[in-house]
């Protein structure tokens, strides 16, 4: 999963879900396009 401060969807499969401060990218089609955007502890 990539770390990035500018999330964006990669392909029309990629769904956006904010889980508390997180916000996370996930893909069915591709499970390659996982982003997350928020805190790194």
């Amino acid at each position: 999963m990539r770390h990035v401060t500018a999330l964006k969807k990669l392909c029309r499969f990629c769904q956006t879900i904010r889980r508390g401060k997180n916000v996370f990218v996930f893909c069915k089609a591709n499970a390659r396009h996982k982003q997350k955007q928020g805190w790194i502890i």
